[in-house]
C-alpha cells in the first residue's frame, strides 16, 4: 500500500490532471469593435440568403421529391407519300449495275410499319428495321429426332435489302406517368413538352411533320427528328463497328448496320412555382460505335422450310425519368433546421479573424480565452484562493464565497491576525 501511495503521488507531480481532464465552456465576451460587428452581420445576412433564399426557395428544398414510374405506348406509321427510288441516294437505281462493295447501295423494299417493326410489341423499345438480309432454309435428308440436324441454305435465296424512306415514318409517343407515394399522375395529352438538340436546346419542329407537347395531342416524332436530336446528320455516314466474328473494326454505315437511340423523357413540376404544372422533355442519344440486330424465323412449310429474316436497324430504348415533388412541412422544417447549423459558422470565422489575423489578435485572445488556476490544489490547500485575482475579486465579500473555498474557523482568522 505505501508503494502505491508512493506510486500515486509521484504520477500526480508529474501529471496535472486538472490540466488533462480539463472542461472548456463556452464564455460570451462582448468585443466592441464595428469591424468584427460588420463582418458577423455580413456572414449572418450571406448565410440567411443561402438557406431561404437559394436552398429553400430557388432550388425548392420544401418539396417531398419522388421519381415518376411510367408507361409507354410506341406505334410506328408509312408515310403516305414515300419518297421515290430515284430520290434516294442509297437505293440500287438500275438492277444491272451491281452494288458498291462497302455496300452503302442496296435495292430499295418500300415495307409498311407491319413488316418494319420486330417485334410487334415491346414494353419500352421499338426496332424500326433500315436493312435485311432474307434467306430461304430447308432441313435436307434429317429430321428434329436426329442430334445433328440442323437447316441448310437454300441456293440464291439470299437477299439483302434497304427499307425505303425509313427516315419519313413518323412514331406515335403514347407516355404516362405516376409516383406511388405523393399521388401525382399524368398522361402526355395534359402536359406540356419539348424536345431537345444535343446542346439541350429546343428544337424547332415547323415543317418536321413532328409535333410534340401540345395538350390534348399525342407525341408524333418522324424519324428523322429523332437523328436530328441526337445529332445524326444522315443514315448514310459511316461509323466504325467492332466485328466480334473476325474480332477486327469494319466501316459500315448507320443504315447498315443500325444504331441504338436512347430515348430519355425526362419529367419536372419544379420549373416553376405551380406544383401543378408538369411538363417534360425528349432528348434522344446515339450510343457511338455500337449496331443492332435481330433475327425473325417465318415457316414457309413446317417444320423442314424456313424463311430467315436478318434485321438491322434503329432501335430506340425509352427511358422515363424526372423529378416530381409535392410540398411536405416536415421536408420545409428538416431543411430549414439544417440551414441553422451554417449560422454557428460565422462565429467560427469571425473568432479566426479575431484571434488570428487583425492586428489586435493578442488583444482579442485575451478577452475572449481565459484559464484558472487548479482546484484540486484550492481543495488540498496548496493554492490559496486569493492568489487568482478572479476568484479573489468575485468572493471578495462574505455573502458571496466559493464553496470550493475552504471556510475558516475562528481560531484560524485568530491566528492570521496574530
Amino acid at each position: 500500500p505505501d508503494r502505491m501511495g508512493s506510486l500515486w503521488a509521484s504520477f500526480r507531480e508529474k501529471v496535472d490532471l486538472d490540466k488533462v481532464l480539463s472542461y472548456s465552456t463556452v464564455k460570451i465576451v462582448k468585443i466592441n469593435d464595428k469591424r468584427l460587428g460588420i463582418l458577423h452581420y455580413f456572414f449572418i445576412i450571406c448565410i440567411a440568403f443561402y438557406v431561404i433564399g437559394w436552398t429553400i426557395l430557388w432550388n425548392k428544398a420544401y418539396l417531398n421529391v419522388e421519381v415518376p414510374q411510367g408507361s409507354l405506348r410506341l406505334s410506328l406509321k408509312k408515310p403516305a407519300l414515300p419518297m421515290t427510288v430515284s430520290e434516294l441516294s442509297y437505293c440500287q437505281q438500275d438492277e444491272n449495275n451491281p452494288p458498291p462493295l462497302n455496300n452503302s447501295i442496296l435495292p430499295c423494299f418500300f415495307w409498311d410499319e407491319n413488316l418494319v417493326v420486330y417485334p410487334p410489341t415491346e414494353a419500352t423499345a421499338m426496332l424500326a428495321a433500315t436493312r435485311v438480309n432474307q434467306m430461304n432454309k430447308t432441313l435436307v435428308d434429317c429430321n428434329w429426332f436426329e442430334p445433328n440436324c440442323s437447316f441448310t441454305q437454300d441456293p440464291n435465296s439470299n437477299q439483302s435489302f434497304f427499307v425505303g424512306d425509313i427516315e419519313h415514318f413518323t412514331l406515335m409517343v403514347d407516355h404516362a406517368i405516376i409516383t406511388l407515394s405523393i399521388g401525382i399522375q399524368r398522361n402526355a395529352q395534359s402536359m406540356d413538352g419539348e424536345i431537345l438538340d444535343k446542346n439541350g436546346k429546343k428544337m424547332n419542329l415547323t415543317g418536321t411533320g413532328s409535333v410534340v407537347g401540345q395538350k390534348g395531342v399525342l407525341d408524333i416524332l418522324t424519324i428523322q427528328t429523332l437523328l436530328d436530336a441526337a445529332d445524326i446528320s444522315s443514315l448514310d455516314q459511316f461509323q466504325v463497328i467492332m466485328n466480334t466474328n473476325s474480332n477486327s473494326n469494319t466501316t459500315e454505315t448507320m443504315r447498315y448496320a443500325g444504331i441504338i437511340l436512347f430515348v430519355v423523357i425526362t419529367y419536372s413540376n419544379q420549373i416553376s412555382f405551380d406544383l401543378d404544372n408538369i411538363q417534360y422533355n425528349f432528348q434522344i442519344r446515339l450510343l457511338n460505335n455500337s449496331e443492332f440486330k435481330t433475327v425473325e424465323i417465318l415457316y414457309r412449310t413446317y417444320p423442314d422450310q424456313i424463311t430467315e429474316r436478318d434485321r438491322h436497324g434503329i432501335r430506340l430504348i425509352f427511358l422515363q425519368t424526372g423529378s416530381l415533388g409535392k410540398f411536405d412541412f416536415q421536408v420545409l422544417l428538416l431543411s430549414f433546421v439544417s440551414g441553422l447549423g451554417l449560422f454557428t459558422l460565422t462565429t467560427v470565422l469571425v473568432d479566426i479573424l479575431a484571434m488570428m489575423i487583425l492586428p489586435e489578435r493578442d488583444s482579442y485572445t485575451k478577452f475572449k480565452v481565459d484559464e484558472t488556476i487548479p482546484f484540486s490544489e484550492i481543495r488540498d490547500g496548496k493554492t490559496k484562493p486569493e492568489e487568482d485575482p478572479k476568484i479573489a475579486h468575485k468572493y471578495s465579500t462574505p455573502n458571496e464565497r466559493d464553496p470550493l473555498i475552504p471556510t475558516k474557523t475562528e481560531d484560524e482568522d485568530e491566528e492570521e491576525l496574530v
